[in-house]
């Protein structure tokens, strides 16, 4: 079948490229393994091959029937359905709380997908994905780089992030127009936030970043309630920051402590 541009489908088709992934995944046979999007089942299959669990989550309808009658009877799973929708409770009522995660995510929806499988995941799990290569290279991002910004700070507050290969279009049928790249995360036990603060700590830095070019002292002050300029400057200072400090200058440490800090009251 051919490919839908409208699902951004892009098949990987080297095999090279799918042996380096498995192998970043470092799957024993007890594991359990969730792969979002495995379209004609390139990592599906050798995958069989490692593990014992496998539940596939695919949107389109045509390639989730392909796979039943490819797999037959493989001791897989097939939920089909957009997984951005899907109750994170079904998937833990196939798999238990504790899974690996794979996916050559879809380009038009993988920061998406990444942003819930941080949200959702259990702590510790571990994630090997493939991205488009611009996106990628922002969520590893460094401070002072002009790919560092918000999604940067929280996926790192979130986890632990390393490259693992930067994949050609060549690897794909159709080849995209773009070059991808695959990364290895694991989702932090001890994040320096819990989770029921990262909703309000990413809409913090988000409007840190608003606005790139100005001071980060006159974008906070929309965020910190009633905060004079000095007193956003003293929270920049407490940190360790300028007061002419821009949001990419503050590493993700520095991004926590701001946040932890900001209804203090000072000079009042």
């Amino acid at each position: 079948m051919k490919p839908k541009k409208s699902l951004g489908q892009h098949f990987l088709a080297r095999g090279a490229v799918i042996n380096r992934i498995l192998r970043a995944l470092d799957c024993q046979p007890e594991d359990k393994v969730l792969e979002i999007g495995p379209g004609r089942g390139a990592l599906t299959l050798p995958l069989l091959d490692q593990v014992g669990t496998v539940l596939l989550v695919e949107k389109d309808g045509e390639l989730a029937e392909r796979l039943r009658e490819k797999l037959g009877e493989k001791p897989v799973e097939i939920l089909e359905g957009d997984f951005l929708e899907l109750d994170w409770a079904e998937l833990e009522s196939r798999l238990g709380r504790r899974f690996k995660i794979l996916s050559n995510l879809p380009y038009n929806v993988g920061t998406a997908i990444f942003t819930k499988l941080l949200r959702r995941a259990a702590p510790g799990t571990e994630m090997v994905l493939m991205f488009q290569r611009e996106v990628g290279e922002r969520l590893l991002a460094k401070p002072r780089g002009k790919e560092y910004g918000s999604l940067s700070v929280f996926a790192q507050l979130a986890a632990e992030g390393r490259l693992v290969t930067v994949v050609s279009p060549a690897a794909f049928q159709p080849p995209p127009k773009v070059e991808s790249i695959v990364l290895r995360f694991r989702k932090r036990e001890d994040p320096a936030l819990p989770p029921e603060e990262w909703e309000s700590f990413e809409a913090f830095v988000q409007a840190g970043f608003a606005q790139r070019r100005k001071m980060l002292r006159q974008n906070l002050r929309a965020v910190i309630p009633g905060a004079l300029a000095e007193e956003v400057e003293a929270r920049l200072s407490a940190v360790g920051a300028n007061a002419q400090a821009r949001a990419e200058e503050l590493s993700v440490e520095q991004w926590i402590r701001l946040f932890k800090a900001r209804l203090e009251t000072l000079g009042r």
